[in-house]
């Protein structure tokens, strides 16, 4: 789906929301694997993005350690720390 501020594509049970020509990125969802942090360290190579922001949603999660190899996965794609998000 295509709207005016963004695109959403949907990993596994996870909703990915491409915000602001990519330098926002929100996943939500049920049952959120690390494919979903693998998609959006791809779409950062292919498109050379830069200053990405990734906000997740904490409780969806499959469990903690999906959360945190996501977190690595995304801080080894480029994206700081700081940078990623568990709300």
């Amino acid at each position: 789906m295509n709207c005016k501020l963004g695109e959403e594509f949907i990993v596994g049970d996870a909703n990915i929301y491409k915000i602001a020509f990519g330098s926002l990125f929100i996943v939500l969802g049920e049952n959120i694997t690390s494919d979903a942090a693998k998609k959006i360290v791809e779409f950062i190579k292919d498109e050379e993005l830069e200053n990405v922001v990734v906000v997740l949603q904490d409780t969806g999660f499959a469990n903690d350690s999906e959360k945190l190899n996501s977190i690595e996965i995304l801080n080894a794609g480029g994206i700081d720390y700081n940078d990623i998000l568990s709300i």
